[in-house]
Order: structure tokens, then C-alpha cells, then sequence
């Protein structure tokens, strides 16, 4: 891919998103109204194995003196994203969005709307 293009790309998202963002607002639109968020996305993971996990996780303690306020994924959630099947799609599904049953999160989310996967 032609790098200007992801140049331009990218300045494009940060002059439309600058002044809100900066206003304490979010760039993503989808992001307002997150709480009712009814789109869904299917992907395939590969899950970080601990002894990289802990290597990625030294770089990142050298960052957080650098940038401490910056978030920074908990090792559990590292991963590698190998294609995305269903890609933030919108739902009517009368259940919600990741709920397995009904508007119960599934035991054992940290994540107030849940979350599921593939086994």
C-alpha cells in the first residue's frame, strides 16, 4: 500500500476528530452511544503465548515511564487478530450484543456487556 495514502488517511481522521477529542468529546460517532451499541464482530485470535506476553510486557513497563497515563492491554487480553469473519456489524438480534443470555452477562467478563468465544 502506497504510504501517502495512509498519510493522508490518517491526517484526514485527526483534522475531523481534533477539535472534538480535544473538547473532551470521542471521534467515533459509534462510541456516543456505546451503551446501546448494537453491532456485533466475529474474529479468528491467536492468544499471545506467556513467555512473549512477558517480553511484550517489559517494553511496556520502559513506556509507561514515558507515557504512564496512556492505557495499556492487561497480558490476559494480548492477542493477534488473523481476520475479522464479521466486522462490526449492525444487529436487531433480540438478545444484545454478546449476551448469552439475554441481558445477563456471561460469568467470569470483566466487560458490563459481556463477551463470548469460539471453542
Amino acid at each position: 500500500m502506497d504510504r501517502s495514502f495512509l498519510d493522508n488517511h490518517y491526517d484526514s481522521i485527526l483534522a475531523v476528530n481534533r477539535e472534538k477529542i480535544l473538547s473532551g468529546g470521542v471521534g467515533d460517532v459509534l462510541l456516543e452511544r456505546a451503551l446501546t451499541d448494537s453491532r456485533m464482530s466475529l474474529a479468528v485470535l491467536i492468544r499471545i503465548p506467556l513467555n512473549v506476553a512477558e517480553k511484550i510486557n517489559r517494553c511496556i513497563d520502559d513506556l509507561r515511564g514515558i507515557e504512564p497515563n496512556l492505557y495499556y492491554y492487561p497480558a490476559k487480553d494480548f492477542h493477534i487478530t488473523v481476520m475479522d469473519v464479521l466486522k462490526g456489524e449492525e444487529t436487531n438480534h433480540p438478545r444484545g450484543r454478546f449476551s448469552t443470555d439475554g441481558d445477563k452477562p456471561p460469568q467470569g467478563t470483566n466487560h458490563p456487556r459481556g463477551r463470548f468465544s469460539l471453542r
